[in-house]
């Protein structure tokens, strides 16, 4: 690593301990940007360089330069580099004009969807005519709202009371609630050994350690659930049985039916993470459904219907539900209660299942598309809005990652979802919701194809 004199004053210095070297990155630019020391229009270094400077991977120097794209505070183009627009807003996405196609966020479109939002925020704003949608709600939900909930798990087959549901602001903070209820500092959680990157940071600010479990194209392997709860002697497993982020594996009834003996066996709570159950329309019985008392079901809105829905609903025993509301309110004083009463209106008036019904068709129609640039051997066989695409041993994920962005396409490698100490594949995710153009999505698969192909590549879809 160069000397520190070397070294624009405007970068950070990255130790070897740092736990997430890209957000160091993204801070450190946002702040010169906000404070002059990066004037508009001044052009970065290339990633290579930055990578070098910094002591880090060109992939971390990538993911920061994303996100500082996506927040509107630079603009990447293609052959002539990344520069400076200003200081804005931080945090507020502004996406350039001639910004990259972004297949890294995993939302759903929003164009089935939007005529439906619209008048369920036209009738909830018509129906509240005074202001008890901006004051505050029990934490957890109204009797209303958690009824909203009680049917839109019997979706799912599950069939619970009004006070077994929370309501949340999303499946994100259902998982950090339903893991500070039932875990404390210190102790080992296990989750897939590839995993939603948001549970990386939950375990982090709840100072858990997270440990890997196997997985095949099934899922979950049981056999390693177990030797996993016997040497880490784990207090919870996180395991999302349908369409698995970002693997595209669902459990099938089997496996389910033997995971939840092992984690009987070993006396660990279950956290099912059900956040594509509702659009891979999955029958399979739930977790919860098998196993109701050790079971905490966690689901929201944003992976079915809309990302920007932040409603959620956490289902659990009667023993354990009043745990998971006093865990809720080291995060909340209140309930989601404007997006609620939006999300109670499409649920109760069928809007909400007509909703899923037309994602699900878009999705099913991205997945052919995907199909159509990336390949016969795709394996989606559920409406999915991600593929998982393993990259031959001729090259390596992150570095197909770069070469991808330089034609303004932006995926996700594989490091970014393994758990710490666990195995890394040599693969992407590519997200095929976050642009709302089919054309423009075609258009960024068909140069994800001409990186793959001849190669060798299974692909697999997630939601």
């Amino acid at each position: 690593m160069p000397d520190r004199k070397d070294i624009p004053d405007w970068l950070p210095v990255i130790r070897s301990d740092t736990a997430v070297k890209y957000t160091t990155i993204v801070d450190a630019i946002a702040n010169a940007i906000e404070t002059g020391s990066l004037s508009e229009g001044q052009r970065l270094p290339p990633h290579r360089e930055l990578a070098g400077l910094l002591g880090v991977t060109v992939a971390t120097v990538t993911k920061a330069i994303t996100d500082l794209n996506r927040r509107g505070l630079l603009a990447s183009r293609r052959g002539s580099g990344t520069y400076v627009r200003g200081p804005r807003s931080i945090g507020i996405a502004v996406e350039p004009a001639d910004g990259p196609m972004d297949l890294a966020i995993n939302r759903p479109a929003v164009g089935p969807v939007a005529a439906a939002l619209a008048q369920a925020l036209a009738d909830v704003s018509t129906a509240h005519n005074d202001v008890r949608l901006f004051g505050y709600e029990p934490v957890g939900g109204s009797p209303e709202h958690r009824r909203a909930g009680t049917i839109w798990l019997a979706e799912r087959g599950i069939e619970v009371a009004d006070e077994q549901i929370i309501v949340t602001q999303g499946a994100n903070e259902g998982l950090l609630t339903a893991l500070a209820a039932v875990a404390r500092p210190g102790d080992t959680v296990l989750c897939e050994e590839v995993n939603y990157a948001g549970l990386r940071r939950i375990a982090h600010l709840l100072g858990l350690t997270l440990a890997g479990v196997a997985i095949d194209a099934k899922g979950m392997i049981p056999a390693s659930l177990e030797e996993a709860a016997r040497r880490h002697e784990a207090r919870a497993v996180v395991c999302t049985p349908v369409t698995h982020n970002p693997t595209g594996a669902t459990l099938d009834a089997a496996r389910r039916r033997e995971l939840v003996r092992v984690a009987q066996r070993a006396g660990i709570m279950l956290i099912e993470d059900d956040i594509n159950g509702h659009l891979g329309g999955e029958e399979t019985e739930t977790l919860f459904a098998l196993a109701p008392e050790q079971t905490i079901y966690v689901t929201s809105m944003s992976k079915c219907l809309s990302a920007g829905l932040r409603v959620g609903f956490l289902a659990a025993s009667r023993s354990m539900a009043p745990r998971l509301r006093d865990a809720l309110y080291a995060t909340n004083w209140t309930a989601p209660s404007l997006h609620a009463a939006i999300a109670a209106r499409l649920i109760t008036t069928g809007a909400a299942r007509r909703c899923v019904a037309d994602q699900r068709r878009e999705a099913s129609a991205r997945v052919g598309l995907a199909r159509r640039h990336l390949g016969r051997r795709v394996l989606a066989e559920a409406p999915a809005y991600h593929v998982w695409i393993p990259v031959d041993r001729s090259m390596r994920a992150e570095e197909l990652c770069v070469d991808l962005l330089k034609e303004s396409v932006i995926v996700s490698p594989a490091h970014h979802f393994a758990v710490p100490g666990g195995p890394v594949p040599n693969a992407i995710r590519i997200s095929l919701g976050s642009v709302e153009d089919r054309a423009e999505l075609e258009t960024a698969l068909a140069l994800v194809a001409e990186r793959l192909i001849p190669q060798a590549m299974v692909v697999g879809a997630i939601a």
